[in-house]
């Protein structure tokens, strides 16, 4: 399986088992985490980034330090339709 394989795998994966969230009950230490980034964004040190833009960010940077970690001549960047 490709890397771009992989990670649509992946996204499906997380589509699905986010499809039933409100089943699930959040740990308590979740909400302490929430309420000391809000306290960060409040304060000016965090700033928040759209969640498919930080999907796509994310997708980048790994699949590029996967690829630069290839010892052997492996696919380009943009044949997994990535931006350098």
């Amino acid at each position: 399986m490709t890397i771009a394989e992989k990670l649509r795998v992946m996204e499906t994966l997380w589509t699905d088992l986010t499809r039933g969230a409100e089943q699930f009950e959040s740990p308590e230490w979740h909400g302490e985490v929430l309420r000391e980034r809000a306290a960060r964004v409040k304060e000016g040190k965090e700033s928040f980034m759209d969640w498919e833009a930080a999907k796509k960010q994310l997708r980048n940077r790994v699949l590029r330090d996967l690829l630069r970690s290839r010892t052997h001549d492996g696919p380009s960047l943009g044949c997994l339709g990535l931006q350098a």
